[in-house]
């Protein structure tokens, strides 16, 4: 074998080790048993992910009322900040949509404050689970980012993107030392629920008052460790 062959052999097989080592720390096969059954990260994504659905299906059905869901989202942003002005305001240009859009058809003012009251408790309870894993010691940064993941990748939670990130962050040379401590970290988290065990009656009659509205209502409708915008 002559000396440039032998240099490049040698050097293909420098090049393969990596990527194989990599690969062998991040392998998921089907049939390996899951690392963890339950760790805060997980309670944390779950607890998000449960609020973002919530919320997700009353904004539709206040979109399917012919409200715009921008007005929607400005709504409940007064709404959480504790404007209570300026939410009566577009309260009022909300009702006068759907007028304008369905006619007899449209949503009703009770209807509607009990809907968007539903979902201002929603996105309180999600932003204090946000606290409470940062309390935790959770990167939130890395955590909303998934949270986003899973959300617009219903299918396989993520699974290829997260896949995709990973083989994208090798190319670039990043590091992933760090990574074995960050994942024993996690697995000796508290696997306890991230929102308090306390009871939250303004909640309970909200949601119980929606379940009445929805069930005489004649229109109703049902309803994805890491930088999104580097993905998309």
């Amino acid at each position: 074998m002559s000396m440039e062959k032998a240099q490049s052999v040698a050097a293909a097989q420098q090049v393969d080790s990596k990527p194989a080592a990599v690969t062998q720390e991040f392998d998921k096969s089907e049939d390996k048993e899951p690392k963890f059954e339950s760790n805060m990260v997980k309670k944390s994504l779950d607890e998000i992910l449960g609020f973002s659905e919530e919320m997700y299906h009353l904004k539709e059905e206040l979109v399917a009322f012919g409200i715009p869901m921008q007005t929607i989202n400005v709504i409940v942003e007064h709404g959480f900040n504790g404007n209570e002005e300026q939410m009566a305001i577009l309260l009022s240009t909300a009702l006068s949509a759907s007028e304008q859009s369905l006619g007899l058809g449209s949503i009703g003012k009770s209807d509607l404050e009990a809907r968007v009251a539903a979902l201002v408790v929603l996105e309180k309870d999600q932003a204090f689970a946000r606290r409470v894993a940062r309390q935790q010691g959770l990167n939130l940064q890395a955590l909303n980012f998934l949270v986003q993941i899973v959300r617009q990748n219903p299918g396989d939670k993520g699974e290829k993107v997260v896949n995709e990130f990973i083989a994208y962050a090798m190319a670039c040379d990043i590091p992933f030392e760090k990574v074995g401590a960050i994942v024993g970290e996690v697995g000796k988290q508290d696997t306890g629920s991230v929102l308090p065990n306390i009871p939250r009656k303004k909640k309970a009659d909200t949601r119980s008052t929606l379940k009445d509205i929805a069930r005489d209502a004649v229109l109703g409708i049902v309803i994805s460790a890491f930088v999104l915008w580097f993905v998309i």
